[in-house]
């Protein structure tokens, strides 16, 4: 069995002080940053201030062009708020309709997308695999399926939303079987590759990620003003 450590996510650094700073930057002049995640009070001021509007109003319309889609990617990153030990997680979206802009802030759970996993047969032989991998948050079964592998080669399983929280994937073939779990953060890569060999079955090490400074890019905005 293989357990894979959770490793807790870094909180966004804190933001500089910005209060000398001889104007508020535009909108165009912010650079994305493309942190998974990232905390509601640690956006500049003015993306703070629409974020916090939509989640507390339930929407912020404007007649104004947007900071929070030019310091964040919508469809790639997360807000979070909360206290940091009990984060909710939101989503945002925007809806341009004529002269107003809506931005919506809803409740999810994080994911890195829809990802297949990679099973690879390092034997000499054809084996059939059977693999079933359960989220365990919502005891869901994700994926089910019978792979056929030939030796020396790799075949990749239907692409399941891997949504963040701990994952067990049973693993059988005709010789043996195993357990897996592991978790799926915002620190490290998604799960990807298991490996039958003679012996049983192995996965491969999952890389720790480096975690973004927003700041670094942000900074630059107010530095140019």
């Amino acid at each position: 069995m293989s357990d894979d450590t959770d490793v807790s996510q870094t909180p966004d650094p804190t933001p500089p002080e910005t209060s000398d700073q001889p104007s508020t930057p535009a909108p165009n002049e912010f650079e994305q940053c493309e942190k998974v995640i990232i905390r509601i009070e640690n956006l500049p001021d003015p993306a703070r201030e629409e974020a916090a509007l939509a989640l507390e109003e339930g929407r912020y319309e404007t007649d104004n062009e947007l900071y929070l889609p030019h310091v964040m990617p919508l469809s790639k990153s997360y807000l979070a708020g909360g206290e940091a030990d009990d984060e909710e997680y939101y989503v945002a979206t925007v809806d341009q309709g004529g002269t107003t802009t809506t931005l919506e802030v809803e409740s999810t759970i994080p994911s890195w997308g829809s990802e297949s996993l990679i099973v690879a047969n390092d034997t000499d032989d054809r084996v059939t695999v059977e693999i079933r991998v359960d989220r365990r948050r919502q005891s869901e079964t994700v994926l089910e399926e019978t792979l056929s592998i030939p030796p020396d080669a790799d075949v990749q399983t239907t692409p399941f939303d891997r949504v963040f929280g701990p994952y067990r994937a049973e693993i059988r073939t005709d010789r043996f079987s195993d357990r897996f779990e592991w978790e799926e953060t915002e620190m490290q890569s998604p799960m990807e590759e298991f490996v039958i060999t003679a012996t049983g079955v192995t996965s491969l090490p999952r890389p720790v990620l480096e975690p973004l400074d927003c700041w670094e890019l942000w900074e630059r905005a107010y530095e140019e003003s």
